[in-house]
């Protein structure tokens, strides 16, 4: 879509300064900004039904860029709506949201369907959200994410699930996410590792006084052989302790130790429920408990091994 002449197309200079926010505005986030792009805005009446599938009606079957101009204008405050849900979700610059959620609303102009009986303002949210989406997408991090379509639908939604979660008294764990969204474990690990952590060179200095970069810090990627033969040997101990501990386990217990922590893509804890007839719920407060006892257990055997 060449956006340059649709803007000209709209109504010359006037459809420029509303819908390319260009120079002062756009360097400077501020809220003074943003209060003239408003004021800017409110000029433009909102349309009844009526009147929007008259100019709606006018676009398509007269090509007539008048009321195109009309029909968009008249749909910013929507564009300036959902910049704001945006904005506080993936904390992008307002007025950058702003200008990619307009040119999306543009691109609704031209494909609007007027004999579709869907009103333009919801036929619009879609691709609003869609160049908002794809902007944020983009510009979130130098190594770019959510190159495939898991990766987006993990981008978008992982931090509302975790705090909706949360807030039910859930601590989410990688396994339910994961079950959750239709993705692998390691899938819903490395988005959450990335949405937390900042991008960071490892060409940068530690330090402001230190000619040591972050690359050279960098461990080597050979593991010493006395490191392999500890690790081999720490896990056939603690491997011959949990043996011991078997049979001390229900068979609920059992079964939560071993399709939950004893392996790194668990079932999840609505499964294990559904196979005991059991709730979710109960099963999370007999795995709190199991923990315990094994943590008591191993750390039983480790005193009576130094006595």
């Amino acid at each position: 879509m060449n956006t340059a002449k649709n803007i000209e197309d709209f109504s010359g200079q006037e459809a420029k300064s509303v819908f390319k926010l260009k120079g002062k505005q756009k360097d400077s986030f501020s809220q003074d900004s943003l209060q003239l792009y408003y004021k800017q805005i409110d000029r433009y009446p909102v349309l009844s039904a009526e009147d929007e599938q008259e100019l709606a009606k006018r676009a398509v079957e007269q090509d007539d860029p008048k009321a195109r101009f009309q029909l968009v204008t008249s749909h910013l405050r929507l564009v300036v709506k959902i910049a704001g849900s945006f904005q506080r979700r993936f904390r992008e610059n307002m007025l950058d949201l702003i200008q990619e959620g307009n040119m999306g609303l543009m691109r609704a102009a031209e494909k609007f369907d007027p004999d579709r009986g869907v009103r333009f303002g919801l036929y619009a949210a879609y691709w609003i959200k869609a160049h908002m989406r794809k902007y944020i997408m983009d510009n979130w991090r130098l190594v770019k994410l959510g190159t495939n379509q898991k990766q987006r639908k993990l981008f978008y939604n992982l931090k509302r699930e975790q705090d909706r979660m949360r807030a039910n008294g859930d601590e989410p764990t990688p396994e339910e996410l994961a079950e959750q969204f239709d993705v692998d474990v390691q899938d819903v690990v490395d988005m959450d590792g990335r949405l937390r952590g900042p991008d960071m060179s490892l060409d940068r200095p530690v330090s402001e006084d230190s000619g040591t970069a972050y690359l050279e810090l960098l461990p080597s990627q050979d593991e010493p052989t006395e490191s392999v033969v500890l690790r081999r040997q720490m896990s056939q101990v603690i491997q011959e302790r949990i043996e011991a501990f078997l049979p001390r386990l229900d068979g609920k217990e059992r079964d939560i130790l071993r399709q939950r922590l004893l392996t790194d893509k668990g079932t999840t804890l609505r499964e294990i429920g559904e196979r005991h007839g059991v709730t979710r719920e109960r099963i999370r407060q007999v795995e709190v408990r199991l923990k315990a006892k094994l943590q008591n257990h191993l750390r039983a055997q480790t005193l009576e091994g130094v006595r």
